[in-house]
């Protein structure tokens, strides 16, 4: 039997890599589909957009001011975001009243040329991705718009599409449950964030609807962590209202790390005890305390659980009660 000429060897291996392209193609759909969801990008396509040069002043262009400080009004907020853009790391938080026109405002950034512009100032040589999750506002959306779930498969979803090298066959299976773990992984991996980086804008955090495993804490946790852990190849755009949970978890400080290293330090090993005082701090904060007032709380709480029963009746709730009858007034 002859020998196979090099023209058919050429057309085996041709064969073969048309094989291998449609068997990734086919990954990739698979991967895209359990990823994706039918209310995916619903609120987005509600919100309206901007009326003409509305917003052109966060870009330093047309302020449009009837006098100079209003004008110094918009030249403040403009040059933060654009530096954050151009050379920033971790999370801009937009926050407002509510009807304050946030939605409108993220979408007119996500769509814009600038942030564009910006951003790939910042990428450099890396593969710039950007991708965005809005919140449905209100109860009329369905469970995964207003989960944890739903952000982190969208973000997944147009990140993937946009680069489908970044789909290992080793996930042909995943779960879409673990789209947590999943999006963790992909940010924090060193290979990827060698040659991508990423912009996420996430509108509407407050929205999201807490379950009893995870509250807004957990998600600010969840963006800041990962954030962190890429080395300043995440940025993160979020709006919410002036929600109090999320302004002190978003803007920490060095009140909160005192905190985090004085709580279990003053548990001796009580679990329990942890649980119960950081449950309090929260709503102390949720209620209006300032953001030291929790540090301040921790140095005169008893160590013994039956007392710290006690004081956490009288003087906690007391306090949480004050917070938010001033809140309201």
């Amino acid at each position: 039997m002859s020998s196979i000429s090099d023209a058919a060897k050429a057309q085996i291996c041709q064969l073969i890599n048309v094989q291998e392209d449609v068997l990734s193609a086919i990954v990739q759909a698979r991967i895209l589909e359990r990823l994706a969801f039918n209310d995916m990008h619903t609120r987005y396509d509600a919100i309206e957009d901007a009326c003409s040069k509305t917003f052109c002043w966060m870009f330093g262009n047309n302020y449009n001011s009837e006098t100079d400080d209003d004008e110094d009004e918009c030249r403040v907020p403009s040059q933060r975001l654009i530096k954050w853009l151009s050379s920033g790391q971790g999370i801009f938080h937009i926050s407002g009243k509510l009807g304050s026109g946030k939605s409108t405002l993220m979408k007119f950034l996500y769509e814009h040329r600038d942030t564009k512009f910006e951003l790939a100032r910042w990428a450099g040589e890396r593969a710039l991705v950007i991708a965005g999750f809005f919140f449905f506002f209100w109860k009329p959306g369905s469970a995964l718009q207003k989960s944890l779930i739903g952000p982190l498969r969208s973000l997944l979803y147009d990140v993937l599409r946009q680069c489908p090298e970044l789909i290992p066959t080793s996930v042909m299976d995943f779960p879409a449950k673990e789209a947590s773990k999943t999006f963790s992984r992909l940010v924090q991996n060193r290979d990827v964030c060698a040659n991508q980086c990423f912009c996420f804008f996430i509108d509407g955090l407050d929205e999201y609807e807490e379950t009893k495993q995870e509250d807004r804490k957990a998600v600010v946790d969840l963006l800041r962590n990962g954030s962190a852990a890429s080395l300043g190849n995440v940025e993160l755009c979020v709006s919410s209202r002036e929600d109090n949970v999320l302004l002190t978890d978003i803007q920490e400080g060095p009140g909160k790390r005192h905190i985090i290293r004085a709580t279990p330090e003053t548990a001796h090993g009580i679990f329990l005890w942890v649980a119960l005082v950081v449950k309090s701090m929260r709503e102390l904060l949720e209620n209006g305390a300032e953001p030291e007032t929790p540090g301040k709380m921790l140095e005169t709480l008893p160590d013994e659980l039956d007392s710290l029963f006690e004081h956490i009746l009288l003087e906690f709730s007391a306090l949480a009660s004050d917070y938010k009858a001033g809140a309201e007034d």
